[in-house]
């Protein structure tokens, strides 16, 4: 964690404007993207200081998760709700700095059959090899077994550790590393449901 790169990354007023300029293409966070330039100072300067000090502000730790029914099931059963996850608008545009900072590099070291959150593919794409692969085996008249696997816990359950690890092997190290770390730690959530909003733990 505490290694130190003569070439490490920094943050600069161009990296701010390109940040800026993505939210705006993206049609993102129309609060900081249409604030003035008193604003745009201040937050530079909060990102600055965050940046430098490897340390988030203590507000950034809140996520407010939302409860939401599937509309099947029975609205008892936990594995039937999903949860839209709420963040603040300044600690987002934060995150989406770092992540456009080490994108080229994490996507260098995916498998070739990685399709998320790689430019210039499409979920569509696994399924045309699907099909592919289904209308080859009825050619050749031959029985296949495909295998499908419900990961829908996963993002639930992805330990910090693992995924820290899995960036470390793509290169990613330094200060963006101990960025991500830090602002993945001892998040704080609460649960909006129907009968109000829990604790935060």
């Amino acid at each position: 964690m505490k290694e130190n790169f003569e070439d490490d990354e920094e943050f600069t007023m161009k990296d701010y404007e390109e940040l800026i300029k993505d939210l705006k293409r993206k049609s993102k966070y129309p609060f900081i993207v249409k604030a003035g330039k008193d604003f745009h100072t201040a937050l530079f300067n909060l990102f600055s200081k965050v940046w430098e000090d490897e340390k988030k502000p203590e507000g950034w730790k809140l996520t407010l998760m939302i409860q939401l029914f599937k509309g099947k099931g029975s609205k008892f059963d936990f594995g039937n709700q999903r949860f839209i996850h709420m963040k603040e608008e300044i600690p987002k545009s934060f995150e989406q700095l770092i992540i456009t900072k080490c994108k080229r590099r994490i996507v260098e070291y995916c498998s070739k059959f990685q399709i998320g959150a790689v430019p210039g593919h499409q979920p569509s794409e696994h399924l045309f090899t699907l099909k592919s692969i289904i209308s080859f085996y009825q050619l050749l008249q031959m029985a296949i077994i495909i295998s499908f696997y419900d990961i829908r816990k996963f993002f639930d359950s992805e330990s910090l550790r693992d995924a820290m690890n899995s960036l470390y092997e793509s290169e990613i190290r330094g200060k963006l590393y101990r960025l991500i770390f830090e602002l993945n730690k001892n998040n704080v959530m609460t649960i909006q449901t129907g009968s109000g909003t829990t604790e935060p733990v």
